[in-house]
């Protein structure tokens, strides 16, 4: 006999309770194991353990973490490795003026400079980075400063990032394409001779139709008179002929 699809063990068991009362044992798709770090092998946290053909419809944020090295890499792992591709690294006090490399987000590896120091554990930083309140534990000093006031605006750190060497990238604003409105195309009318008589007959009824049309009220209403003149004249021949 042939073995039912539901006796592998590959399909996950699962014990139900029914409205009635009765338990019925549900077969599911068993889920993949969880994705692991490339370098310490602890479970990535923020990616879905969903099968292939799930996975693939998901949208591209869903999929995986929005940091450097995510998905591949846990946050532990991407901060060391951060930090060994600066050399400037060093421990210093959190001061107005102090170059950071962020460690952790979706900026990490970039350079930002400390505005305005909150609280004990927050800052206030600028730069490469969007301007924004910071927690300490996400930053690394470097050994450099720079001459700036508290709450200095953006393009000021900026310069003087720029002059230190720490080139500032922004972001290009795309602009919309004017379009062009294209000439309207003529049609090409087809020859007579490649039709024949047949596009004579209609080209004339055509004509007849456009000159009715352009017909004034006055000669309107001459074309009935006429009409009947006409009708008198064939009935006084009609007599003539019969006598």
């Amino acid at each position: 006999m042939a073995i039912s699809p539901q006796a592998t063990r590959r399909l996950r068991r699962v014990k139900v309770k029914t409205p009635g009362g009765r338990v019925v044992i549900h077969y599911l798709k068993r889920k993949p194991k969880s994705t692991r770090c490339g370098k310490c092998r602890i479970a990535l946290i923020g990616i879905p353990r969903e099968r292939p053909a799930v996975f693939r419809n998901l949208s591209f944020t869903e999929r995986r973490v929005e940091r450097p090295y995510g998905g591949n890499l846990c946050s532990h792992c991407s901060r060391e490795i951060i930090i060994k591709k600066t050399s400037d690294v060093k421990r210093y006090s959190f001061e107005v003026g102090r170059i950071c490399i962020k460690t952790a987000g979706r900026e990490a590896g970039k350079t930002c400079a400390v505005v305005d120091i909150l609280g004990n554990n927050f800052v206030l930083i600028d730069g490469n980075v969007k301007r924004r309140k910071c927690n300490i534990f996400h930053l690394e000093t470097l050994d450099k400063t720079i001459k700036i006031k508290k709450n200095e605006s953006t393009e000021n750190v900026k310069k003087e990032l720029t002059t230190l060497g720490y080139g500032v990238t922004e972001k290009k604003r795309t602009t919309k394409k004017t379009t062009k409105e294209k000439p309207a195309k003529k049609r090409n009318t087809p020859s007579q001779e490649a039709f024949g008589k047949s596009f004579s007959k209609t080209n004339e009824k055509s004509l007849n139709k456009t000159n009715e049309k352009s017909l004034t009220k006055e000669e309107k209403k001459e074309t009935p008179k006429k009409k009947e003149q006409a009708k008198k004249e064939k009935k006084k021949t009609t007599k003539k002929s019969k006598k």
